[in-house]
């Protein structure tokens, strides 16, 4: 029997093929600014100017073909430059300068052909389903990310995708919920995992659970201190209310 993933995936190459047919595939593409060049990640850059849509790369680019050709397909993802071009197409999109359907459309070429175990798939599927949330198919959002958690409930991609979300609802609650889920089942410490814990915890007035939190994540590395001098700020003043003249 076809699995529901293969099924979609048939769908998604018929609707990837007709596009294609109308116009081509990279001159259908508008080109990349040198903004959206440099902020890509790697692996993007290289899949990127392994395919046929190098022609829409930017004069400014100097990452020669052998460097691309050295770049390894970290996450697994079938056809990466699909995947990559669905990321410019949802930062475009933020903007009005794209359609979150087209997003869409590149994203699901390659999240559909993964399997739900496969290391890469949070990955994959938090873009998803955030492209989908932007549309305004939340329905369609929820259930992306939740199958994403019961598929690999360690991993943290969907879970702070989805948690990035509920923030943006000021479901601060349910976002907490969600994270603390999450914080029982990691496989590891991440910098980014702690920050959106110590935010959470912040936004539900548990600051000095958050601060915990927050100060774990300069330990990891997280790159902004905003939040942890807030949370020093409100404990420091705390207990200077609290103290002797």
């Amino acid at each position: 029997m076809i699995s529901a993933n293969k099924m979609r995936a048939a769908c998604f190459a018929v609707t990837a093929a007709a596009l294609a047919a109308m116009s081509g595939p990279a001159a259908a593409m508008s080109p990349l600014t040198p903004v959206e060049w440099s902020t890509l990640p790697d692996y993007c850059k290289a899949w990127i100017l392994r395919s046929g849509y190098k022609q829409i790369v930017p004069p400014s680019n100097t990452l020669p073909l052998s460097w691309a050709n050295s770049m390894p397909n970290i996450y697994g993802l079938a056809g990466p430059h699909h995947f990559c071009m669905g990321l410019v197409y949802l930062e475009r999109a933020k903007i009005g300068k794209a359609r979150y359907q087209q997003a869409i459309g590149e994203l699901t070429y390659s999240q559909s052909e993964m399997e739900p175990g496969e290391p890469g798939y949070p990955y994959a599927t938090s873009y998803v389903a955030t492209a989908y949330y932007r549309s305004g198919d939340r329905a369609r959002a929820s259930s992306l990310w939740q199958g994403c958690i019961q598929a690999q409930p360690q991993n943290r991609l969907c879970y702070l995708s989805m948690a990035d979300a509920l923030f943006s609802e000021k479901r601060f609650k349910e976002a907490l919920e969600l994270l603390l889920k999450y914080d029982e089942m990691k496989d590891g410490e991440y910098p980014d995992a702690e920050h959106f814990i110590a935010r959470a915890l912040y936004e539900n007035k548990r600051y000095a659970e958050a601060l915990t939190h927050a100060e774990r994540a300069s330990e990891l590395g997280y790159p902004s201190s905003g939040l942890r001098d807030k949370l020093r700020a409100i404990a420091g003043g705390r207990s200077g209310a609290g103290a002797k003249p």
